[in-house]
């Protein structure tokens, strides 16, 4: 899987037509399954929603023209005002913008109470929906997260993708109770799509902190140490991390299945992300 930022909603429609093209041509040196579009949204200190890129149903509806290849749009459903927003939504996704993949997501801020529909109470309401597919995410850090992905699962998950994986130990950590709950519940483990994105500069790997990415001191350290190949040590980062889960996944006999999901965020490492993919399928 492939996700990529939607440009800003301001973009001229020259730059988006450029933007279009160059994720074009990365698809067709990755020949993904899957193009995943997350909803960017600005929150202030109320959690107040500020949408400032075009709609990931617009953006992906182009994509899949230009492409063929399937879209994934992302939701943040605390904003929904109530379950006919929701329904509006959805339904227009599928019908008129023909997407059938979506991942819903939560706020931002566990301090605030949305008026929106949690990620649970979204999975309920479509999982009915004949056709569909339903993702949400997974945050190894997260505390409880992995009795947290078999909830979602039950209400209705098919797959996770997770956030971008600077090392592997809380993944393998989260994996393996989640593993186990589900085989005591007898319940089939939705796939996990891990996360990796090349990195090119202090900034960027700032930016991620940010953001909340869990990166350890030691690689934090390593990446500025040699500025000038941070996307070579992102790269060789992702593959250690990407290789350790499997191989931890087959040792332990764990049945979550997971597949590769290759983040663009920031544009100008869309070349980058061609190359990341490359060196993780071959791995």
């Amino acid at each position: 899987m492939l996700e990529v930022v939607p440009p800003s909603a301001l973009s001229s429609d020259n730059y988006r037509k450029k933007i279009l093209e160059k994720i074009v041509t990365a698809v067709n040196s990755m020949k993904p399954d899957l193009i995943n579009i997350p909803e960017i949204i600005d929150e202030n200190r109320l959690g107040k929603p500020y949408y400032r890129n075009i709609r990931a149903c617009e953006f992906g509806k182009e994509l899949n023209d230009l492409t063929g290849k399937k879209i994934i749009e992302n939701k943040v459903v605390v904003h929904c005002k109530g379950i006919n927003e929701f329904d509006l939504w959805i339904n227009k996704s599928i019908n008129e913008f023909k997407i059938n993949n979506f991942v819903f997501v939560g706020g931002n801020f566990d301090h605030i109470s949305y008026s929106g529909l949690t990620v649970n109470e979204a999975n309920n309401k479509a999982k009915n929906i004949k056709g569909i597919k339903i993702g949400n995410i997974m945050i190894p850090s997260r505390e409880n997260e992995a009795k947290r992905m078999f909830n979602k699962t039950v209400s209705g998950a098919d797959f996770f993708t997770s956030q971008v994986l600077f090392e592997s130990i809380n993944t393998k950590k989260v994996l393996a109770e989640y593993n186990d709950l589900c085989n005591e519940n007898k319940i089939t483990p939705a796939k996990v799509f891990l996360s990796f994105c090349p990195v090119s500069d202090s900034r960027e790997l700032y930016f991620m902190k940010w953001l909340g990415v869990e990166i350890p001191e030691e690689t934090e350290k390593n990446f500025f140490k040699e500025e000038n190949n941070a996307v070579k040590n992102s790269i060789e980062i992702a593959k250690k991390v990407w290789t350790d889960i499997k191989d931890f996944n087959k040792e332990n006999n764990i049945s979550v299945p997971v597949a590769l999901n290759v983040e663009e965020i920031f544009l100008h490492n869309l070349d980058y992300c061609v190359e990341l993919a490359e060196k993780l399928n071959n791995d």
